[in-house]
């Protein structure tokens, strides 16, 4: 069974493959958009949103948090080639070697150029890819990675699973009439690992589906601050050493200085990136009203919001945390149960 045909990045450095028919895998992993008993009742944002209120979520791309990674393999290959190349004229014109200084300097440019084309996949672009679900009208607003706009009907979307290596994210098909041939296609949501995944779809299929807005806030603890502004060099280090539990604290003499080092191309190809703007068709459909109850976006982020990142707050406020997502998630279940004589997501 293989599920790495598009790579890890994407959608974005490997183009999603369309016009084909769904993999085995992608049946076998079909997320369904009904309410379906499962053995785990979990629910969680996964700290993918930008933007919730009582109208639609706005998700981060699953590209997002791993940004920066390959700007530091290309940029750096680039700049090898390039030092290897100037060396290489340098040396071979000393000892009168004239062909063999082109030929070498032709190979370094070429190489050199080539990483650059990697490279400008990642800068020059959008600073990020958002997914908004428009829970007024269901739609699905998809701001692809060509820069084109699209807007779908929820029930019409084929949402499924994606393995990369070691991790998933989630990923939506737009069908042929005949159901089963892919024409196009956009993931969302950071890469974790299946359960995380399986959450993430839980939460969004719940805010969709059912009645629960308030209670899906309640698990909300931050929103990406990214929406009208780029983000700074430490908001992108934080962002690459995420920690998900103590065990990361382990390997932080890793992680942290790894992350500082891979946040500098990250932070150069911010800069060189523009927001993702939205056009006028999808701000008339989204248009929040500014009366609804439920309203979660980075102007009301929480102040200790690095602290959380690193996972690094005090006991009580980690706990104060952890028990308002357990009682959010458990009135969802009562609800839940109330309504299909169940109590699982």
């Amino acid at each position: 069974m293989n599920r790495h045909r598009e790579g890890k990045s994407i959608g974005l450095l490997t183009p999603y493959i369309i016009e084909r028919k769904l993999y085995p895998e992608e049946i076998e992993e079909h997320l369904g958009k009904h309410y379906k008993e499962e053995q785990d009742s979990t629910v969680s944002d996964f700290d993918s949103i930008i933007e919730f209120n009582n109208n639609y979520i706005e998700v981060i791309d699953d590209n997002y948090f791993d940004k920066g990674k390959e700007s530091l393999y290309f940029f750096g290959a680039s700049l090898i080639f390039m030092g290897f190349g100037l060396y290489g004229v340098i040396y071979f014109t000393f000892v009168d070697l004239v062909p063999l200084m082109i030929l070498l300097f032709t190979i370094s440019l070429l190489m050199s150029l080539l990483m650059g084309k990697f490279l400008l996949h990642d800068w020059f672009k959008k600073t990020h890819y958002p997914v908004r679900f428009d829970r007024k009208n269901k739609l699905v607003h998809v701001y692809q990675y060509n820069n084109t706009i699209i807007s779908l009907p929820w029930n019409d979307v084929y949402f499924t699973l994606y393995k990369s290596r070691f991790t998933y994210c989630l990923i939506g098909h737009v069908l042929a009439s005949d159901y089963e041939t892919v024409m196009n296609s956009f993931s969302f949501g950071r890469m974790g690992n299946k359960a995380e995944a399986q959450t993430l779809w839980r939460f969004i299929r719940c805010y969709m589906e059912e009645d629960c807005t308030e209670e899906l806030s309640q698990i909300i603890e931050i929103t990406l601050p990214i929406a009208e502004k780029k983000e700074s060099y430490l908001w992108g280090v934080l962002c690459l050493s995420k920690m998900e539990s103590w065990v990361y604290w382990v390997f932080s003499f890793f992680i942290i200085p790894l992350s500082i080092i891979t946040g500098l191309p990250r932070y150069i190809g911010m800069q060189t990136c523009k927001i993702p703007q939205w056009n006028e068709s999808v701000l008339e459909l989204c248009r929040y009203d500014g009366n609804a109850l439920v309203n979660k976006n980075a102007g009301n982020n929480p102040d200790d919001i690095y602290r959380y990142m690193l996972l690094i707050q005090s006991k009580e406020r980690r706990n104060e945390i952890l028990n308002r997502r357990e009682k959010a998630i458990k009135d969802i279940n009562i609800k839940l149960s109330e309504k299909y004589g169940s109590g699982k997501v």
